[in-house]
């Protein structure tokens, strides 16, 4: 899609930044956006003068170049960073958050803008983690000859190619997903590399084939504060979404956080997950929320 990006100077001091993308976003199912729906993200304002009048322009260059609805901030797309901080909470920000100012929303409701997805992230004790349908599946995952192993680093090539191939699948219904390609894929994931502990990266196969997986990190945001890192991030879970791997994604999620238990972290924070999806769902069952976030949109 067609980009560019802009930034208002002042007195030779950056006030705000934004990128805009042209036809990034995709029309949602019964969603009246407009045929030509338009990202912005990027997004950075020093203070509230500086970002309105910033986001006030992109508004109308947009609408000059033929979008009729935007959606922000919104980096491109869903796999790199969006949404803004709504309600921040106690806990302070964990490893890989975007965590933004608080007062940023207030900018894009000033310019028009509403919330047209929230999300939120959850945190429990790894300890006290339970999911029925996690132990009826289990059951099940006996009789197909489904494994759960973990992360092999030497596998890396092979492994990155799987998890694209899965995920472009898994979350092809999320809502504003627009596919990348695979060398955009693993230059997103392969930085994470250096960061990763093979026991809390796992991977679901049947058959052969990689149907599921989920991965976490430790909160090396904890060490970045000279805390005890005590605490995993579970950034993705996900699964094929063939019916006979419904309670996978329980499943993975009741593993990651009994095998967490066992190296000693105490607490699993639930990321970023959209309030309607499965993630949140199987969060919901024992999670408490520490944090909200909201996507906006207006029409132009």
């Amino acid at each position: 899609s067609q980009s560019e990006s802009w930034c208002l100077v002042e007195r030779g001091k950056l006030g705000a930044i934004c990128s805009l993308w042209l036809d990034a976003v995709p029309r949602p199912d019964g969603a009246d956006l407009g045929e030509r729906c338009a990202a912005l993200g990027h997004f950075f304002a020093q203070d509230a003068d500086a970002g309105g009048t910033l986001l006030d322009f992109a508004c109308a260059r947009l609408r000059m170049l033929g979008a009729q609805y935007v959606v922000g901030p919104l980096d491109g797309d869903t796999w790199h960073r969006y949404r803004l901080v709504t309600q921040a909470g106690e806990r302070a920000p964990f490893f890989l958050e975007y965590y933004t100012p608080c007062d940023w929303p207030a900018l894009f409701v000033e310019a028009g803008f509403s919330p047209v997805a929230a999300y939120r992230s959850s945190q429990t004790a790894t300890a006290n983690y339970a999911d029925r349908s996690a132990e009826k599946f289990a059951g099940r995952a006996v009789q197909m000859a489904l494994t759960v192993r973990t992360f092999q680093p030497e596998e890396t090539a092979a492994t990155l190619a799987a998890l694209y191939d899965l995920s472009v699948q898994s979350f092809a219904h999320n809502v504003f997903y627009t596919p990348i390609t695979r060398q955009e894929f693993e230059g997103i994931y392969r930085p994470l590399l250096p960061y990763l502990v093979p026991d809390l990266f796992l991977l679901a196969e049947h058959n052969g084939q990689l149907v599921g997986f989920v991965l976490a990190v430790p909160d090396y945001g904890q060490r970045a504060r000279g805390e005890v890192i005590d605490t995993i991030v579970i950034k993705t879970l996900a699964r094929h979404p063939a019916r006979c791997y419904a309670g996978l994604g329980s499943y993975l999620a009741q593993e990651i956080h009994q095998r967490a238990a066992a190296l000693g972290y105490r607490t699993a924070i639930h990321a970023l997950m959209h309030d309607s999806n499965a993630s949140r769902i199987i969060s919901d069952k024992s999670a408490q929320t520490i944090r909200r976030y909201a996507l906006y949109g207006r029409a132009l």
